[in-house]
């Protein structure tokens, strides 16, 4: 992904301090810690992936670089009900039929 499509979607997005967000395909887990940067030291960032390879990749990346007080890493389908509480944001960069519905506790 380039970085000024990344840029362009992190300010659409309106991601604030203190927000608590949830990504949907944990990737490398450098969005993970943009998102961690955008919502500070108060917030919290869940990223979500399926494949336990990818989890455990970005689990060691945000490891490495310091971000593990603010990012969860969470092997799960992300289009199931994650039983995780609410989240201010939702952030997807993987494919999805459906979307929960707003105010569902996923």
């Amino acid at each position: 992904m380039q970085i000024r499509l990344v840029a362009r979607m992190l300010h659409q997005a309106r991601v604030e301090r203190g927000m608590r967000i949830l990504e949907i395909g944990a990737g490398a887990g450098y969005n993970a810690a943009l998102l961690a940067e955008l919502v500070g030291p108060t917030g919290q960032v869940v990223t979500v992936d399926i494949d336990p390879v990818v989890v455990e990749s970005a689990r060691a990346a945000l490891d490495t670089t310091g971000y593990t007080d603010r990012v969860t890493v969470v092997q799960a389908d992300g289009a199931e009900p994650l039983g995780l509480g609410l989240f201010d944001r939702s952030w997807s960069r993987s494919g999805c039929g459906t979307s929960p519905r707003p105010g569902s506790n996923s």
